[in-house]
């Protein structure tokens, strides 16, 4: 899910004023912004994996929704050894997170 489609997902309704906002070139308040900001980063938490966002939605806590995206993960990764069975897929994808926090951002 996208960031839109998360909003849907939680029940905010913020996310049509903020176009409109947009749209007539005004500036976002403080207490509008802060809530956009909150949101934001339960969104980076969360993710977009529809089955984590449900978690959420139920109120499950992070570390259940962190359960719930590794598990995901894990099916990736089963599914990469059904693709190529020399490992190859798998490893390069595992490497992804070293990969990224050997970058300087």
């Amino acid at each position: 899910m996208d960031y839109e489609e998360f909003m849907w997902a939680i029940g905010n309704d913020t996310y049509p004023v903020l176009r409109e906002l947009y749209e007539m070139g005004s500036e976002v308040g403080n207490g509008i912004n802060r809530k956009l900001m909150r949101d934001f980063r339960i969104y980076m938490a969360v993710g977009g994996m529809p089955q984590a966002v449900e978690a959420f939605v139920e109120g499950k806590n992070f570390s259940e929704i962190d359960r719930v995206k590794r598990e995901i993960i894990d099916l990736y990764i089963d599914d990469f050894k059904k693709i190529d069975s020399s490992g190859l897929i798998g490893k390069m994808y595992e490497s992804i997170p070293s990969q990224l926090a050997t970058k300087n951002l």
